[in-house]
């Protein structure tokens, strides 16, 4: 359990110029990420509106830099 992070994000739209009735102004990323090695991480991540309604789903590999 200590290479698994549980993520918790709050964000919102600075503009948006198309359809701004759409989606609210604020947004939630919920999602896991898991360091395979001290520098080599992975996550997966949900984009939501209200913690329930999500609006994609994205991954990430990442390298931290020492």
């Amino acid at each position: 359990m200590s290479r698994v992070s549980l993520v918790l994000q709050a964000g919102f739209f600075v503009y948006r110029a198309k359809y701004p009735e759409r989606t609210p102004f604020n947004y939630q990323r919920i999602g896991l990420k898991y360091n395979i090695t001290d520098d080599l991480l992975l996550g997966l991540y949900m984009r939501a509106h209200y913690w329930t309604v999500a609006d994609f789903i994205e991954w990430t590999i990442g390298y931290r830099i020492n």
